[in-house]
């Protein structure tokens, strides 16, 4: 006959359920849908076998690398954000079938030097804004004009007639905004994405 304290052990093992799973918290009192697929909430899957058989969408293709990877994961970043006051009047100027309007912005930074006294330390940053956000800016864009830009650095290469090669970086700007202050207007007049 069977010892009737490992029956008990052998029977209470094979009886023990697996505590039941917390319910899942409603994102809807935070106006954030829970879950988001293809544009349309949707509800999550009810157990880790459902989860493995849901599809999210069509597969994509994934292309293969073209060098072998390094093991770095390099983000693609390429963000100014700048304020200062233009030079000169901007330079606009017809680009196929859109505008461009070129100018410099100086921007200052202050310092204190060994003698413990504030110095300006002053950059001037070639810009160019194209397109829609050139015509839409011509408004704001005077010399003296206090401005805030954002956009992106691109570098340009070129080779001169005496076979020098040379190149310059600008800042294209996608975002103009307006610092100063106008009583026909309110500050920050924004032109841009």
């Amino acid at each position: 006959m069977a010892n009737p304290k490992t029956a008990n052990k052998t029977t209470s093992a094979k009886q023990t359920t697996p505590p039941p799973t917390p319910p899942i918290p409603k994102a809807a009192s935070l106006d954030i849908p829970a879950f988001k697929r293809n544009g349309k909430s949707a509800t999550p899957p009810a157990t880790a076998s459902a989860a493995e058989s849901v599809a999210d969408g069509p597969a994509t293709p994934i292309a293969a690398p073209a060098k072998p990877s390094t093991g770095v994961r390099m983000p693609r970043i390429n963000d100014v954000r700048i304020a200062g006051r233009l030079t000169a009047e901007p330079v606009i100027r017809a680009v196929g079938k859109q505008n461009v309007a070129n100018f410099n912005l100086a921007v200052e930074k202050p310092y204190l030097d060994q003698k413990n006294e504030w110095q300006k330390q002053v950059s001037f940053i070639p810009c160019a804004v194209w397109g829609l956000v050139a015509d839409r800016s011509k408004d704001i864009l005077h010399k003296g004009s206090p401005v805030y830009l954002e956009g992106r650095l691109r570098s340009n290469s070129w080779e001169t007639k005496d076979g020098e090669k040379r190149s310059a970086m600008k800042l294209e700007a996608y975002k103009v905004q307006s610092l100063a202050r106008n009583p026909n207007r309110s500050q920050g007049q924004e032109v841009g994405e």
